[in-house]
């Protein structure tokens, strides 16, 4: 029998899309759009193969030189008679390929948020970038589609997420053997340093005091939780450093309170990490955990974990207006209402639910507890992240950090100013300077002040 003919050759197909007055790429449904046909920018190639049958295969690559290297890798092996192992997975939708990935994760037990989340992202580019099968995927593509999403206001941060949910789903396709490499694996990261969309501050020792106080003694409801029970919520969160859904997640058999130490244990399926741990609890926290439960199931029921940033927000709210009334006259409550102590957000970023946790990680960093069992506590990966993102370092830490070098008195006395510098702002008092030194800032008196070195506020029972 004659055998079959092998040939082929590479072409760029036309394709639509619509732009609008100014030529930029828009939506069919977007008012003014026209309708646009132009070359694709990758080659694709049409080929017979060993059995006569005529195939449309697309090269993923813009470059025509590497297009016709490709051509000939294919005609090469249709010649030889080269079994193709991906052949079952080439043709087949993505969107079948995704539906595979989420089930791949699902049965990772990794949490529903996880999963929709990640395979939102992996549809979002694909359908960005009008992906249709494995062939298409193509690393540059998808890396233009998410620059011109930062030029529209994607934070980097997010853009980098949507870099991991790719790569994730392209070691899907190799280790399913799907394809045979990750077509994403060179897509980088970004430097997120940059563009810092959300920077998170510490909460002082005073504004914790305050707020934990207008908790406590608040009579209204946020999705299920009173005054007290929040109080309590805040508590646990700056002594655990446990996040909103961890703490959501907590009924009384996650806690040992009688225990030496009293400790409280985490599963597995509500720790982010997807780790069972079991950590330490301040003994007394465990003496106020003691009588606050009472006859309680889950700890911290309701739909707050979803708010948690709107919740911290009111009860901060209310602390500062009932410090505002505390002041002794007219002329200092407008002293006062000048500064930007118990604010949301201020100058030094914003202070959500989650900047408890920072607080955590911070006080564990300046009471001098070793960078490795502040790792562990805080449950990070790794040591960098605990310091470099979570130990916040105030101005009066790096000061006393130079104070503390041995100098040549002869040489920094001259050079040292006699007068003390004034503070030039009203932020909040940092977790070490209230523990070193009584700050001359707006709005505190004497009594309003620490007494302690550090959690000094769980110190005294809450009322």
């Amino acid at each position: 029998m004659k055998p079959k003919r092998i040939s082929g050759t590479i072409f760029r197909p036309t394709v639509i899309r619509y732009a609008n007055a100014e030529g930029e790429r828009v939506s069919k449904d977007t008012p003014g759009a026209k309708r646009v046909r132009e070359k694709s920018k990758t080659w694709r190639a049409r080929f017979t193969d060993r059995t006569g049958k005529s195939r449309t295969k697309s090269l993923g690559v813009t470059d025509k030189g590497d297009a016709q290297i490709l051509l000939a890798q294919i005609l090469d092996r249709e010649q030889r008679g080269v079994t193709d192992q991906y052949a079952d997975h080439r043709d087949r939708p993505l969107t079948e390929h995704v539906e595979d990935f989420t089930r791949h994760l699902e049965s990772r037990d990794n949490s529903p948020k996880h999963v929709q989340v990640t395979t939102s992202r992996v549809l979002t580019i694909i359908e960005g970038c009008r992906f249709a099968v494995i062939a298409d995927l193509n690393a540059n593509l998808a890396g233009d589609w998410l620059k011109e999403r930062r030029r529209d206001g994607l934070g980097v941060k997010t853009s980098n997420h949507y870099v991991t949910a790719l790569r994730n789903f392209g070691n899907f396709l190799l280790k399913d053997r799907r394809h045979p490499e990750n077509p994403f694996v060179h897509l980088e990261k970004l430097n997120a340093a940059v563009d810092v969309r959300r920077e998170r501050r510490v909460l002082c020792h005073e504004a914790m005091r305050l707020i934990l106080e207008a908790a406590w003694q608040s009579t209204r409801t946020f999705k299920r939780l009173s005054g007290p029970d929040r109080a309590m919520l805040y508590l646990m969160a700056s002594y655990t450093g446990l996040r909103s859904n961890e703490l959501h997640s907590l009924n009384r058999d996650n806690l040992n309170l009688t225990g030496d130490p009293p400790t409280l244990s985490l599963a597995a399926r509500a720790s982010k990490r997807r780790k069972l741990d079991v950590l330490p609890l301040h003994p007394q926290l465990a003496a106020q955990l003691r009588e606050w439960i009472g006859e309680r199931d889950q700890l911290f029921p309701g739909s707050w974990h979803n708010y948690s940033a709107q919740m911290l927000r009111q009860d901060m709210e209310s602390a500062r207006a009932e410090w505002l009334k505390g002041a002794p006259d007219d002329a200092t409550r407008k002293e006062w209402d000048r500064s930007d102590f118990l604010k949301y957000k201020t100058d030094d970023g914003y202070a959500d639910f989650h900047s408890l946790r920072h607080g955590f990680v911070s006080r564990l960093a300046s009471s001098g507890v070793h960078p490795k069992v502040a790792k562990e506590l805080a449950r990070h990966s790794t040591i960098t992240l605990t310091m470099d993102r979570y130990a916040h370092v105030e101005l009066d830490e790096m000061a006393r950090g130079v104070n503390s070098l041995e100098s040549n008195g002869d040489v920094v006395a001259p050079m040292v100013a006699l007068e003390p510098v004034q503070p030039g702002n009203t932020q909040e008092l940092s977790l070490v300077s209230a523990q070193q030194k009584t700050p001359q800032i707006a709005g505190f008196s004497e009594r309003r002040r620490p007494d302690s070195n550090r959690g000094w506020w769980i110190c005294n029972p809450l009322p």
